[in-house]
Order: C-alpha cells, then structure tokens, then sequence
C-alpha cells in the first residue's frame, strides 16, 4: 500500500488498516487533524513520524512476525492517551526499536508486546507515566534487570507476560490497583499496598523461589481463591 495518497487528505481524522504491506514509510505530516492511528498486522519492517500530529489520541501498531517496526517517532504528541506497539522477531528475539515516550505522559493505556531491548533512557520514560492506568509489558529486555513501578499510583490493571528477567518489582505505591498478572523470571513482588487488588497471578521461571510480600493481615496460609500463585513463589507478610 502506498501512503502518498495521504498527502490529499488534510482533514482526516482516523485510519484504519490491516494485513497490509508497506510500500515506503508512510507520511503522515499533511494529516494534522488525525486523532486515531490503527495499523495492524503491516509488513516489511517501517519507520513512522507522528511527529506532526497533535491531535492524536489512540495510537496501534503491529507488524508481522519477522518484519519488525524500526522507529516510533511520537515527539510532541501530548494528547496521546492510548499506545500499543508489537513487532516480533522469529522465535521470539529481542532487538531494539526506536521510540522515546518522553513527551506522552498523558498515557493512559500502553501495551508493548514486542521483546523490545529497552535502553536506560526508554525505561526512564516509561517509568514517568504517571497517568497510567493499562500496563501490559510482554516480555522484553531491561537494563540490569530492573523496572520501577512506584510512579503509577493510578495504575488498575497490570499484565507482565512472555516471561522478561526482572529480578524484582515493587507495586507497593500502586494502591489502586486491581488486576496483576506477572509471568517472569523474578526474585520478589511487593504487592503489600495493593489492598485493593481482586486478581493476582504470577509465575516464576527462576530457579530459586521467589517471595510475594503482603500487607500484615493477609492470611499466608489460606490466601484468597482470586490470588494464585502458579509456579515458585510464596507469600511472605511484609
């Protein structure tokens, strides 16, 4: 599919696309009034600007497996509350891609599920949306093993899948939160704030066992049906 056609559309606001193949990188600076991007299942491997979009609010991106996306350009985007990026390799490889969501901390929904090799400075952004309520993290490289939850005090539903090398997390400061499911390598979870919580999963891959810590009146013994520990871990009263 050729984009260039854009270039005639100044008043568009949405796009919706899907099992396509990419002809060039597409442009979307001519199309200042989009408000909702949704490129699903696209094809060979590409490199977006949304810089010139302002206005937009929701945006999807996955590409097929093995044409993995380059480069998301989402600076200046303010207004984007809604981000979902997947591009995976064969056999589930990790490999960089190219986005800074420092400017979009009006994010509220984002969901990677690409195996992304994150960078210190993509992780920093990431752990600044503070308006987060939707985290889904499937999978990924961290630097030192290390992600830090306790700016998303508005966060309700959690999903760390795919199994990415976290040796701990801390979701003590996220006492809104409702859902979390955790499927990782890990060494401890810190769910002792999360008294709010009506659904906790998680599964261990490590080989030692890891401690979920809870508030000081959680029943260790006979833990609620909704809480469930899958594989390795215990829980341990904080």
């Amino acid at each position: 599919m050729d984009f260039g056609i854009l270039k005639y559309m100044p008043n568009l606001k949405k796009i919706d696309c899907k099992n396509i193949e990419m002809v060039n990188d597409p442009d979307f600076s001519h199309n200042i009034n989009l408000n909702s991007i949704k490129l699903n299942n696209i094809s060979p491997r590409s490199n977006f600007d949304f810089s010139s979009n302002k206005e937009l609010d929701t945006l999807i991106l996955t590409s097929q497996e093995g044409q993995p996306i380059e480069s998301v350009n989402t600076t200046g985007c303010s207004k984007l509350k809604y981000f979902q990026l997947s591009s995976r390799l064969y056999n589930n490889a990790s490999r960089a891609i190219a986005f800074d969501l420092s400017t979009n901390t009006a994010i509220e929904y984002l969901s990677l599920s690409s195996n992304i090799a994150y960078s210190e400075s993509q992780i920093s952004a990431l752990q600044n949306l503070r308006k987060l309520q939707t985290l889904k993290l499937y999978g990924g490289v961290f630097p030192n093993k290390k992600f830090n939850f306790s700016n998303y005090t508005e966060l309700l539903d959690c999903t760390i899948g795919n199994y990415p090398y976290l040796d701990s997390m801390d979701f003590s400061k996220c006492e809104k939160l409702e859902k979390l499911s955790i499927r990782a390598y890990l060494e401890s979870v810190d769910i002792s704030g999360c008294r709010n919580l009506t659904f906790f999963e998680v599964e261990n891959r490590g080989d030692s066992r890891a401690n979920i810590y809870v508030w000081s009146d959680f029943d260790v013994k006979n833990p609620p049906s909704n809480f469930q520990i899958i594989r390795n871990a215990v829980f341990v009263v904080k």
